[in-house]
């Protein structure tokens, strides 16, 4: 008789756009006839087994702010469910959501189709999300359809995406300023990381921290022009050649609650000091109003789309000039 312990590396299912591996110890007392390699492949075909081992793994559902596209959560979703219980179906899934076609649902998984407005509310309800996971839930819905699969459109929900806010599982802000904070400043709390790279898709761009702060106009000097372009090199978001990468700018590690404001706040000083250019150059609106707080949610949505079809309209690579978009809406006024 034959008794030893046998691991075996086993692929069961893909997950979250990566395969997750397990690792399973199979007790052999005794073989005879059978070759170790049946013995594991019988194993490992075994329905039976497979349960044991898929409930084992103690798997995570996927975790919504690593999607840009919803297709994607709803399909790595399903791949969840059906790893952890193998009685999981389109067929369930679509009695659950109080749908009626198994093919609508496949459909939208597969990015054949979009989820329609009848169709959202049922998701909702399903999946219970907080607010900001259904906020995002819904962004993504609103940004798929408004870009048309057109990538440079996605940054805007990458970006947002990438908000300390809504990275829970992968950004911890700190509360106390100065505590793991980055001595150099994180390129994503600067506007002139964004300035620089947007810059590098001009028609005449020249690589020169000389040439980036005179056509700044002095809004950062040389020795800022150099370090951003050099920080922008060095963590590939500008290529070589000068030009920008897919890659988006994100946050990295802990960072302190203040700064996204102070981000936020050197945006309204460039503002303001917008007022003196030509009119012909620049638009400034501005209007005061008496709101119902309950339409607040809606109103920040219909902002976002307008961004995103601004963005659509007048952004062109290559370009001849930088501009800044800012847009604020928030209260004068607060109940005591």
């Amino acid at each position: 008789m034959v008794s030893f312990v046998l691991e075996h590396s086993y692929h069961l299912s893909k997950i979250g756009k990566q395969y997750t591996t397990i690792q399973v110890n199979i007790s052999l007392t005794s073989f005879v006839n059978d070759s170790l390699t049946s013995v594991v492949n019988n194993y490992f075909t075994n329905p039976v087994n497979i349960r044991q081992v898929s409930t084992a793994m103690k798997t995570k559902a996927p975790s919504i702010f690593n999607y840009d596209d919803y297709r994607d959560f709803l399909g790595d979703y399903y791949v969840f469910k059906k790893a952890t219980a193998d009685y999981w179906s389109y067929g369930l899934w679509i009695r659950k959501l109080g749908l009626k076609s198994v093919s609508a649902l496949t459909m939208i998984v597969k990015k054949q189709r979009h989820m329609g407005p009848n169709m959202i509310p049922k998701f909702l309800e399903f999946f219970q999300f907080p607010e900001e996971e259904e906020q995002h839930f819904l962004e993504m819905i609103r940004l798929i359809k408004a870009s048309k699969g057109d990538p440079k459109l996605l940054v805007l929900l990458k970006n947002r995406q990438s908000n300390g806010q809504q990275q829970k599982q992968k950004t911890k802000v700190i509360e106390k300023i100065g505590e793991g904070l980055d001595p150099h400043r994180q390129l994503v709390f600067q506007w002139g990381s964004y300035a620089v790279r947007e810059m590098s898709g001009l028609k005449d761009f020249k690589a020169d921290p000389d040439w980036i702060s005179k056509r700044l106009n002095g809004k950062l000097d040389k020795r800022a022009s150099e370090s951003f372009l050099s920080r922008l090199k060095s963590e590939g978001l500008i290529d070589t050649s000068g030009k920008a990468t897919s890659k988006v700018i994100r946050p990295e590690g802990d960072f302190s609650k203040n700064e996204p404001q102070k981000y936020h706040r050197e945006l309204m000083q460039l503002s303001a000091g917008a007022v003196e250019l030509p009119i012909e150059l620049r638009a400034l609106h501005a209007s005061t109003l008496a709101i119902n707080s309950k339409k607040l949610k809606e109103a920040k949505e219909l902002i976002r789309e307008f961004q995103v079809r601004f963005s659509s309209l007048v952004e062109a690579v290559p370009g001849d000039e930088v501009y800044q978009l800012n847009m604020q809406f928030f209260p004068l006024t607060t109940k005591k």
